[in-house]
């Protein structure tokens, strides 16, 4: 997941023009929430109860329909004061990690004898 509960947000990508809109993420939204704002999440990915009402298509594309409040985790960029754990970092490691590890665990060379 990119976000989590109470981060403010930037929207990256949206069908219905959101692109640069600032959200904060309230809290998952339940699929029931999702079904009753018709909102479409074709794979059941999360999403996000947002704090403002953003524009919404109809699933053809072709038609508006009535502002909702929730978003897709995978459309939603976190902006935090800092960095943050990365949860991919934290389960495949992060890059280098693996072959300092091996270096770190080799027995250590001592000053050549005279």
């Amino acid at each position: 997941m990119n976000c989590k509960q109470g981060d403010l947000a930037i929207i990256i990508r949206s069908y219905a023009k959101n692109e640069g809109k600032l959200v904060t993420c309230l809290r998952l939204a339940t699929l029931q929430e999702q079904d009753t704002a018709n909102f479409y999440n074709e794979y059941l990915e999360p999403a996000w109860l947002v704090d403002r009402k953003l524009n919404s298509l109809s699933v053809s594309g072709n038609a508006m329909l009535p502002p909702i409040n929730i978003a897709l985790d995978s459309s939603l960029r976190p902006i935090r004061e800092s960095d943050g754990e990365d949860q991919i970092l934290l389960i495949a490691g992060k890059p280098g990690e693996k072959e300092n590890k091996q270096t770190d665990d080799r027995p250590k060379q001592t000053e050549s004898i005279k």
